[in-house]
């Protein structure tokens, strides 16, 4: 499954930069960007009368696409998608629990750059929503730590806001590079990661995402 999300993310970006030229007269507005990176997530406490523990998928490579349009010099409206691997874990102390996940990410919104499109360099702030779908691609079994939580396969979808900022240089009228960095922040996915009886969840999953990405205008 991971391979061939890669597989596509990689014919899908290479189908987008060969077609862009073709119609880049009649489109002078839109842009295309590959990316790739690192997601970090902030582990989320569960907590019970008989100890404590956290939970949060791994920290695993990132790769994705946005979609953007123009409105002004300033303001540009962006689409993407995010994949991201990252097995579902649960750790006290030295005890520590993994079931085989990775997510989706669908989000849109907008883009403000705080220098003109004169300038090459072209610093920016911004923030999106959609949803996020989490993944469990292992068979449940009996593992430990499951007095704090349990993990399900499946796809569950979760409320996604996205906001952060970011740097893009331009080489030419056409092609810039981008570093972005944002965080993506769902509640707790509790149906990818059920609590057991008695437990509380301490907070929303926070998901770090730092990406350097290639611009096609």
């Amino acid at each position: 499954m991971k391979h061939n999300r890669l597989s596509v993310f990689v014919l899908a970006a290479g189908c987008a930069f060969a077609a862009l030229p073709l119609a880049a007269q009649d489109s002078q507005n839109w842009s295309v960007t590959a990316f790739g990176g690192f997601g970090l997530y902030h582990p989320v406490s569960l907590t019970s009368p008989s100890g404590g523990a956290t939970a949060a998928p791994g920290s695993r490579i990132v790769l994705g696409a946005f979609v953007g349009r123009r409105l002004t010099d300033r303001f540009t409206v962006e689409a993407g998608w995010t994949y991201q691997d990252g097995d579902f874990q649960i750790m006290s102390g030295p005890t520590k629990t993994a079931f085989d996940a990775d997510s989706d990410a669908f989000h849109a919104g907008l883009l403000y750059y705080l220098r003109s499109s004169s300038n090459r360099l072209r610093p920016y702030l911004v923030g999106s929503v959609g949803a996020k779908l989490y993944h469990g691609t292992e068979t449940p079994s009996p593992r430990p730590l499951e007095q704090f939580a349990i993990f399900h396969d499946g796809f569950v979808a979760e409320p996604l806001m996205t906001y952060g900022g970011g740097l893009e240089y331009s080489f030419t009228h056409r092609w810039a590079v981008r570093l972005d960095l944002r965080d993506y922040t769902t509640p707790f996915p509790t149906g990818s990661i059920t609590p057991s009886p008695g437990v509380s969840v301490g907070g929303w999953m926070h998901d770090f995402v730092p990406t350097i990405g290639v611009v096609f205008r």
